[in-house]
């Protein structure tokens, strides 16, 4: 048995324990248990973990929420209240594969079940509502227009190629949302599917999509994602505000107590991200080893705002050499850890299925 058969054993394991936590322990409490991502599309490699969330029904239910780490990889089972999937029906965030894709591993009744189907269908008839979608993928392009005033802005390189990075993600679902579509397997093949899948994307998008994962300093990054927007604005039919040449003012922020039972937590949920980062570099796999340190680079920097250390993953990402972002990553992951459990902070780390028990 190769190391992907026995992960997928163990999260097998895990869906199960999700299952019967739910049935014993929260039963009348949650609505639904959803899964969807790698474990059911067929895309898991060896350090994938299981994409679940429930809706809770009751205040309770929300006390269902959990991290952990289990032999290496990270899990995070987390409420998705049905005010937000009805959100995500609505196209009103990028998490469309949550609803569209989910398979319900369990349901308190039948009409729940019935109710996230009718999200399911309000969804495709979004999608197939031209006006609709296309108000949606506008309201994507103006918010990466205001990013990339703050990419031309910023000085700093980690926050100028995760801007660089946000601004492309969001202009790639706008294109797919215009032509009707999202992105199943997320961001794991996104730039396949603009490549290969949604034929009416124009080739010159996908050409600055590509450039923009191949620049190599700050200036050629906030070129492409210029590039980018005028490209994705010429699709959509939509223009570019005028951008200054204004210098953004940098101020010196009151220094926050770390919260390291916090930090704990999110380093449970990102620990998988990292693994996600040394697989892609490891498999060359440049479009998905990009936008995976650019998600963890905003997870970063939103730990330093509440008190912990500043890291720059980024500015180690090169197209032509991978294994630097790897390296880095490998040093702030220790550098991370080290610091939660200096600070007096509890990982929660497990070798089995079987000790979830205690959770």
């Amino acid at each position: 048995m190769n190391e992907k058969e026995k992960r997928r054993q163990v999260n097998d394991k895990i869906v199960e324990w999700i299952k019967s936590r739910t049935e014993t322990r929260y039963a009348g409490e949650i609505s639904l248990v959803l899964v969807y991502g790698s474990y059911v599309n067929g895309t898991a490699n060896e350090k994938s973990d299981v994409d679940c969330c429930f809706i809770p029904k009751t205040q309770k239910g929300y006390d269902m929420a959990v991290t952990f780490i289990l032999d290496g990889v990270g899990y995070d089972l987390f409420p998705l209240p049905w005010e937000r999937a009805e959100g995500i029906a609505h196209l009103k965030e990028s998490l469309l594969p949550l609803v569209g894709d989910a398979q319900i591993l369990y349901q308190d009744t039948p009409e729940d079940g019935e109710r996230f189907r009718q999200l399911q269908r309000r969804l495709r008839e979004n999608l197939q509502d031209g006006q609709y979608r296309d108000k949606a993928a506008g309201e994507r392009f103006c918010r990466a227009c205001e990013l990339y005033g703050d990419l031309l802005k910023s000085e700093r390189t980690a926050a100028v190629r995760r801007l660089a990075g946000e601004v492309l993600m969001l202009l790639a679902d706008a294109v797919a949302l215009h032509c009707g579509e999202y992105y199943h397997f997320g961001l794991k093949k996104q730039y396949e599917d603009l490549r290969d899948r949604l034929s009416d994307v124009p080739e010159t998008f996908v050409t600055a999509y590509d450039e923009l994962l191949k620049a190599a300093d700050d200036a050629e990054f906030k070129t492409c994602g210029g590039k980018l927007l005028q490209e994705a604005g010429a699709y959509l039919g939509l223009s570019l505000p005028e951008y200054g040449n204004c210098r953004k003012e940098l101020t010196e922020e009151a220094r926050i107590q770390p919260d390291y039972r916090w930090l704990a937590g999110l380093y449970e949920e990102i620990c998988s991200t990292f693994q996600k980062i040394y697989i892609c570099c490891r498999d060359e796999n440049v479009p998905l080893a990009f936008l995976s340190a650019v998600c963890l680079q905003r997870e970063l920097d939103e730990a330093a705002e509440s008190g912990g250390r500043q890291y720059d993953l980024l500015g180690a990402y090169c197209s032509a050499d991978l294994e630097k972002l790897a390296e880095r990553a490998r040093e702030i992951e220790t550098d991370f850890v080290g610091l939660i459990v200096s600070g007096g902070g509890s990982i929660r780390r497990y070798d089995c299925v079987e000790e979830l028990a205690a959770l």
